[in-house]
């Protein structure tokens, strides 16, 4: 027979297997909590890219996660040479979209397209025309769709974007509907959003009614255009999601 201080080793008080089984809940939560913040955050962190685009003349797409000296760009793997409106569907973690442009100098210019950037925080659409974008001029003129290697745009860009002043965008006419033009240059594009507004950067060296788009000019090209995804879509905080989700595994 026991004595009253001793306890069979196969049979713990009541109290102490009810501590017991709490902390192997509190670990297993702990576990799962983590996991699903390694996958929130990661959904979080990665921005996806779906619309169309064309420019007259020409565009690349990069990202970048900085703006600093000796920053890198990453192809988006988009490139369109007028007329082509090319489709855009990608995913990228990187801060920093951006679009090199240029023209031909001869009859008009302008930048359209129709971006939906979805994120773990949210929709937003960034089409063409909307205060969201910035452009600088690159001071490095290219002839209109002569495709020049995509590598070295990226290093001219690398070069150039830290030291730019990014300012608000000239705004033009919309993608018109069919059988209507813009500016008498360019007409219905059906793949892209009537609610995208052409745009440019205005050098302030061109007259007219219908500067910078028409006639042909060179408004400081290449241009550099820009989205800060993160401004637009801020990823949501470890502290804010530890906040909401622990409350799950207690």
């Amino acid at each position: 027979m026991l004595s009253p201080r001793q306890v069979a080793p196969d049979r713990l008080p009541a109290a102490s297997t009810g501590r017991a089984r709490d902390t192997r809940r509190r670990v297993a939560g702990r576990i799962g909590l983590l996991i699903v913040l390694t996958l929130f955050a990661s959904a979080c962190g990665a921005y996806e890219v779906t619309g169309h685009i064309t420019c007259d003349n020409e565009t690349f797409m990069f990202t970048a996660n900085g703006e600093s000296p000796g920053m890198q760009l990453q192809s988006a793997g988009v490139h369109a040479c007028w007329p082509h409106a090319e489709a855009v569907n990608f995913t990228s973690s990187d801060r920093f979209l951006y679009l090199a442009c240029w023209s031909d100098d001869y009859a008009a210019q302008g930048l359209l397209l129709d971006f939906t950037i979805t994120s773990g925080s949210g929709v937003i659409q960034a089409f063409s025309g909307s205060p969201l974008w910035k452009v600088a001029p690159g001071d490095s003129n290219i002839s209109g769709c002569s495709t020049p290697p995509e590598a070295d745009i990226a290093s001219a860009m690398a070069r150039r974007i830290p030291t730019l002043s990014f300012v608000d965008v000239a705004v033009g006419c919309a993608n018109p509907p069919v059988n209507a033009d813009c500016y008498g240059r360019w007409g219905h594009l059906p793949e892209i959003s009537p609610a995208a507004l052409w745009m440019w950067f205005d050098s302030g060296q061109q007259t007219g009614p219908n500067a910078p788009f028409e006639p042909g000019f060179n408004h400081r090209e290449f241009l550099v255009f820009r989205l800060d995804l993160l401004a637009m879509l801020p990823v949501p905080t470890r502290t804010t999601s530890w906040g909401r989700l622990k409350a799950i595994y207690r």
